[in-house]
Protein backbone atom coordinates (compact mmCIF):
# COMPACT_ATOMS: atom_id res chain seq x y z
CA UNK A 1 0.00 0.00 0.00
CA UNK A 2 2.36 2.41 -1.06
CA UNK A 3 4.90 2.24 1.29
CA UNK A 4 2.38 2.85 4.27
CA UNK A 5 -0.45 0.72 6.37
CA UNK A 6 -4.32 2.19 7.41
CA UNK A 7 -4.09 2.27 10.76
CA UNK A 8 -7.70 2.96 13.19
CA UNK A 9 -7.53 4.58 16.04
CA UNK A 10 -10.88 3.66 18.52
CA UNK A 11 -10.25 6.36 21.09
CA UNK A 12 -9.48 10.09 20.49
CA UNK A 13 -6.92 9.99 23.66
CA UNK A 14 -4.61 7.34 21.61
CA UNK A 15 -4.52 9.97 18.13
CA UNK A 16 -1.05 10.84 17.70
CA UNK A 17 -1.32 14.18 17.08
CA UNK A 18 1.98 15.84 16.49
CA UNK A 19 0.79 19.51 17.07
CA UNK A 20 -1.23 21.52 18.91
CA UNK A 21 -3.19 23.04 16.21
CA UNK A 22 -4.06 19.72 15.18
CA UNK A 23 -6.23 19.41 18.53
CA UNK A 24 -7.34 22.75 18.69
CA UNK A 25 -9.04 21.72 15.06
CA UNK A 26 -10.73 18.54 16.63
CA UNK A 27 -11.59 20.70 19.60
CA UNK A 28 -13.58 23.07 17.30
CA UNK A 29 -15.14 20.52 15.07
CA UNK A 30 -16.26 18.97 18.39
CA UNK A 31 -17.72 21.99 19.74
CA UNK A 32 -19.67 22.46 16.65
CA UNK A 33 -21.40 18.89 16.51
CA UNK A 34 -23.97 19.93 18.59
CA UNK A 35 -26.74 17.04 18.58
CA UNK A 36 -25.83 16.15 15.74
CA UNK A 37 -23.46 13.61 14.28
CA UNK A 38 -20.72 15.77 12.32
CA UNK A 39 -21.36 19.44 12.10
CA UNK A 40 -23.04 20.89 8.96
CA UNK A 41 -21.49 23.58 6.58
CA UNK A 42 -23.48 26.78 8.02
CA UNK A 43 -22.06 25.86 11.18
CA UNK A 44 -18.28 26.22 10.32
CA UNK A 45 -18.08 30.01 11.09
CA UNK A 46 -14.45 31.24 10.02
CA UNK A 47 -13.57 33.82 12.55
CA UNK A 48 -14.52 31.87 15.45
CA UNK A 49 -11.25 29.93 14.34
CA UNK A 50 -8.95 32.91 13.56
CA UNK A 51 -5.64 31.27 14.95
CA UNK A 52 -6.01 28.22 12.58
CA UNK A 53 -7.72 29.95 9.47
CA UNK A 54 -4.59 30.41 7.64
CA UNK A 55 -3.43 26.63 7.85
CA UNK A 56 -7.23 25.04 7.03
CA UNK A 57 -8.53 23.63 3.72
CA UNK A 58 -12.40 22.61 3.05
CA UNK A 59 -12.64 19.93 0.05
CA UNK A 60 -15.51 18.92 -1.58
CA UNK A 61 -15.72 15.45 -2.98
CA UNK A 62 -18.23 15.59 -5.77
CA UNK A 63 -19.20 11.93 -7.46
CA UNK A 64 -16.48 12.20 -10.26
CA UNK A 65 -13.62 10.88 -7.80
CA UNK A 66 -12.12 13.92 -7.45
CA UNK A 67 -11.25 15.73 -3.82
CA UNK A 68 -11.88 19.78 -4.91
CA UNK A 69 -10.36 22.19 -3.06
CA UNK A 70 -13.37 24.99 -1.91
CA UNK A 71 -11.58 26.80 0.38
CA UNK A 72 -7.94 27.19 1.46
CA UNK A 73 -6.02 29.53 4.05
CA UNK A 74 -3.99 32.07 3.01
CA UNK A 75 -0.45 30.27 4.71
CA UNK A 76 -2.07 27.07 2.51
CA UNK A 77 -1.88 29.07 -0.60
CA UNK A 78 1.34 30.41 0.67
CA UNK A 79 2.82 27.10 0.88
CA UNK A 80 1.60 26.13 -2.29
CA UNK A 81 2.25 29.03 -4.34
CA UNK A 82 -0.42 29.04 -5.84
CA UNK A 83 -4.77 29.31 -4.77
CA UNK A 84 -6.11 25.97 -5.65
CA UNK A 85 -9.87 26.61 -5.50
CA UNK A 86 -11.69 24.42 -7.63
CA UNK A 87 -8.72 22.28 -8.28
CA UNK A 88 -8.24 18.38 -8.04
CA UNK A 89 -5.80 17.55 -4.99
CA UNK A 90 -5.34 14.56 -6.81
CA UNK A 91 -3.68 15.79 -10.03
CA UNK A 92 -1.02 17.39 -7.74
CA UNK A 93 -0.56 13.79 -5.89
CA UNK A 94 1.47 10.89 -7.18
CA UNK A 95 0.01 8.63 -9.34
CA UNK A 96 0.50 5.41 -6.76
CA UNK A 97 -0.68 7.70 -3.91
CA UNK A 98 -3.46 8.21 -5.27
CA UNK A 99 -6.17 5.95 -4.85
CA UNK A 100 -5.02 6.02 -1.27
CA UNK A 101 -5.60 9.37 -1.15
CA UNK A 102 -8.92 9.69 -2.00
CA UNK A 103 -9.57 6.27 -0.14
CA UNK A 104 -8.89 8.22 2.49
CA UNK A 105 -10.94 11.29 1.77
CA UNK A 106 -13.72 9.00 0.89
CA UNK A 107 -13.52 6.88 4.33
CA UNK A 108 -13.69 10.44 6.60
CA UNK A 109 -16.85 12.06 4.30
CA UNK A 110 -18.86 9.21 3.69
CA UNK A 111 -17.90 7.27 6.81
CA UNK A 112 -17.77 9.78 9.65
CA UNK A 113 -14.63 9.22 10.51
CA UNK A 114 -11.83 11.14 11.12
CA UNK A 115 -8.63 11.10 9.67
CA UNK A 116 -4.57 12.01 10.56
CA UNK A 117 -1.93 11.96 7.95
CA UNK A 118 2.02 12.21 8.36
CA UNK A 119 3.86 12.93 5.23
CA UNK A 120 6.61 14.66 3.14
CA UNK A 121 5.42 17.41 0.44
CA UNK A 122 7.09 19.58 -1.46
CA UNK A 123 7.03 23.37 -2.44
CA UNK A 124 7.09 25.40 -5.47
CA UNK A 125 10.52 25.99 -4.19
CA UNK A 126 11.10 21.95 -4.43
CA UNK A 127 12.22 22.09 -0.56
CA UNK A 128 10.51 18.74 0.84
CA UNK A 129 9.07 19.33 4.45
CA UNK A 130 7.06 17.36 7.00
CA UNK A 131 2.93 17.86 7.12
CA UNK A 132 0.77 16.35 9.90
CA UNK A 133 -2.86 16.54 7.93
CA UNK A 134 -6.18 16.24 9.67
CA UNK A 135 -9.17 15.36 8.15
CA UNK A 136 -13.12 15.92 9.93
CA UNK A 137 -16.36 15.15 8.03
CA UNK A 138 -18.86 17.90 7.77
CA UNK A 139 -22.36 17.46 6.47
CA UNK A 140 -22.55 19.85 3.01
CA UNK A 141 -26.12 21.42 2.26
CA UNK A 142 -28.97 19.07 0.65
CA UNK A 143 -27.77 18.53 -2.81
CA UNK A 144 -24.42 19.37 -2.78
CA UNK A 145 -20.98 16.86 -2.51
CA UNK A 146 -19.62 15.89 1.18
CA UNK A 147 -17.24 17.96 2.28
CA UNK A 148 -14.18 17.88 4.49
CA UNK A 149 -12.84 20.40 6.97
CA UNK A 150 -9.09 19.86 6.96
CA UNK A 151 -5.94 21.15 8.80
CA UNK A 152 -2.25 21.15 7.26
CA UNK A 153 0.44 21.95 9.94
CA UNK A 154 3.82 21.95 8.92
CA UNK A 155 5.92 19.85 11.26
CA UNK A 156 9.00 21.12 13.54
CA UNK A 157 12.29 20.70 11.10
CA UNK A 158 13.57 17.70 13.45
CA UNK A 159 10.53 16.08 12.24
CA UNK A 160 11.25 16.58 8.36
CA UNK A 161 11.45 13.74 6.13
CA UNK A 162 14.58 13.73 3.46
CA UNK A 163 14.43 15.86 1.04
CA UNK A 164 16.49 13.84 -1.51
CA UNK A 165 15.22 13.41 -4.92
CA UNK A 166 11.89 14.49 -4.40
CA UNK A 167 9.53 17.06 -7.06
CA UNK A 168 6.64 19.13 -6.80
CA UNK A 169 3.50 17.29 -5.92
CA UNK A 170 1.06 16.40 -2.58
CA UNK A 171 2.15 13.30 -0.03
CA UNK A 172 5.08 12.56 -1.72
CA UNK A 173 6.26 10.36 0.58
CA UNK A 174 3.44 8.89 3.29
CA UNK A 175 4.82 8.18 6.81
CA UNK A 176 1.40 6.78 8.38
CA UNK A 177 -2.32 7.00 7.67
CA UNK A 178 -4.78 6.97 10.59
CA UNK A 179 -8.35 6.32 10.83
CA UNK A 180 -9.97 7.57 14.22
CA UNK A 181 -13.62 7.34 15.99
CA UNK A 182 -15.49 10.45 16.46
CA UNK A 183 -17.80 8.68 18.84
CA UNK A 184 -19.54 7.19 16.31
CA UNK A 185 -17.40 3.93 16.06
CA UNK A 186 -15.52 2.76 13.07
CA UNK A 187 -17.56 0.58 11.04
CA UNK A 188 -16.30 -3.29 10.87
CA UNK A 189 -16.57 -3.15 7.20
CA UNK A 190 -14.02 -0.21 7.05
CA UNK A 191 -11.73 -2.89 8.90
CA UNK A 192 -12.42 -5.10 6.68
CA UNK A 193 -10.83 -3.12 3.48
CA UNK A 194 -7.95 -2.14 4.65
CA UNK A 195 -6.86 -5.70 5.32
CA UNK A 196 -7.83 -6.87 1.85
Amino acid sequence: MAGFQLQFIDEIEDVPFRVGKSREIFDHWQSLRGDGPVPRAEDINPGSMKRLLPEIFIFELPDDGSVRYRLAGTQAVMRLGFEPKGMNLLDMTPPDTRPYVLGAFQLVAHHHVGGLAHFSSSSETRKNYGLELVLLPIIAPDGQPPRILSLSTRLEPDDVLPDEGRTESFADEVENAIIFDLGLGIPSVLRGVAQD
